[in-house]
């Protein structure tokens, strides 16, 4: 039971107990379905992070200014209460109290997220490069640095981001390209996933832990929302995933799978397939699950 992977990866029969509690709903925008990012959109949607704009769209190819950037960060890294108490607040020469952002840029600033400009200003509509943002997420997300290299300045933040996977293949060694929303929301994705709990099934606690240089089987439930994780074991070399099939006890309404993979669903079968090769100490999202009932449902993989 403990073998989980060869040259292909090959996963014994776990099961897992899930409470499925709350009701998910579907993201109301008009503009954002078949885009490369449209996991990722509907990933921060569900949390809460975004809400998109009063007619329906949310313009997943928008470049991003500094007062969006700031506003998804805070949102997706703290509570509520914390950055609401910042409303109303006067943190630089150009952020009036009124504004939308206010709070969000108060409260990053406060934080040491942010510091803004000589003159005192943050020019919140300025809108922001690939590593600009990087740096503000990074910092944002508490994702400790891994690369001292400084020259250029951005060197250490794009370094690390691509050694822990939060690099969309798209900006690879695009430093100074536009960042658009849909980005964002991929990278916040990956951010998420990698400084979750991921929960490990019951199956390597009683066998005393997973083997070491293996790649293991993780998930996360957020009311009827189930996420399902393959994390690899920073020792191991790089291996290939073929085939794996989720098997529920009921049947999800809608299985939401990550950009990189393909998938069919037959019944309570989510079956994901795909040639990816998965690194040491990588972490790879499959994709989502979204049930419509309060039962408590098992999962195993086949």
């Amino acid at each position: 039971m403990k073998k989980l992977l060869a040259a292909l990866i090959v996963i014994s029969t776990i099961f897992l107990n899930i409470s499925i509690a709350s009701a998910y709903t579907s993201p109301p925008f008009s503009d954002h379905i078949g885009h490369t990012w449209e996991n990722g959109i509907d990933f921060v949607y569900n949390r809460g992070i975004v809400q998109g704009y009063p007619d329906g769209t949310y313009l997943p190819d928008k470049t991003l200014n500094r007062a969006e950037l700031l506003k998804v960060i805070v949102a997706a890294n703290n509570n509520e209460s914390a950055y609401n108490a910042y409303e109303g607040a006067t943190c630089f020469n150009d952020i009036d109290g009124s504004q939308w952002y206010t709070k969000y840029v108060c409260f990053g600033k406060a934080q040491g997220i942010v510091e803004g400009y000589e003159d005192g200003t943050f020019r919140p509509e300025q809108e922001v490069n690939f590593v600009e943002a990087l740096k503000i997420m990074l910092v944002g997300m508490n994702i400790n640095l891994t690369s001292s290299n400084e020259s250029p300045w951005y060197m250490q933040y794009y370094e690390t981001a691509d050694a822990k996977y939060l690099v969309p293949g798209e900006l690879a060694n695009y430093y100074i390209s536009d960042f658009s929303r849909a980005q964002a929301a991929e990278v916040i994705k990956r951010m998420i996933s990698l400084n979750a709990d991921i929960i490990q099934p019951p199956i390597y606690e009683s066998e005393g832990g997973y083997e070491p240089g293996t790649v293991y089987l993780g998930y996360i439930q957020s009311g009827d929302t189930v996420d399902l994780y393959l994390v690899a074991d920073t020792n191991i070399s790089s291996y290939s995933i073929n085939d794996v099939t989720f098997v529920f006890d009921s049947e999800p309404i809608q299985f939401k799978p990550d950009n990189q993979v393909s998938y069919f669903q037959s019944g309570n079968e989510i079956s994901v397939s795909h040639n990816y090769n998965i690194e040491a100490g990588e972490i790879w999202h499959a994709g989502t699950a979204i049930f419509s009932n309060s039962n408590s449902v098992s999962i195993s993989t086949q």
